[in-house]
C-alpha cells in the first residue's frame, strides 16, 4: 500500500484479515518500498501525496506539458520551488 489516508488504511486492514494474506508493506507516499519489495499486487491509494497538490501536474500531451514548465520555470509560477522539475511517464489507471 502506497499512501497514509484513511482509506489506504482501510485498503490494508481488510485484506489482511484473510488467511491467504501473508505479509503486507505500507509505505506513506513512496514508492521506493514497492520497487524494493516487488509485492504483487501494489495498490497506490487516493490520498498518495506524491500526486495530490504539492506541485504536480498531470498533463495530456507533449503541447501541454511544455506550456506547464514554461509556466513553472519562466514565470516562476511556483516560486523557488520550481527551478528543477521531475518528468515522468504518465500511467493509466
Amino acid at each position: 500500500m502506497i499512501g497514509s489516508g484513511g482509506r489506504e488504511h482501510a485498503l490494508v486492514w481488510k485484506p489482511a484479515q484473510s488467511p491467504r494474506v501473508t505479509q503486507t508493506w505500507c509505505a506513506p507516499g513512496n514508492a521506493g518500498i514497492a520497487r524494493e519489495k516487488r509485492p504483487d499486487p501494489t495498490v497506490v491509494g487516493p490520498d498518495n501525496p506524491l500526486a495530490l497538490g504539492n506541485g504536480v501536474l498531470i498533463c495530456q500531451d507533449f503541447a501541454e506539458a511544455e506550456r506547464a514548465i514554461d509556466e513553472i520555470m519562466a514565470t516562476k509560477a511556483f516560486g523557488a520551488a520550481g527551478t528543477r522539475v521531475v518528468i515522468q511517464d504518465f500511467l493509466a489507471g
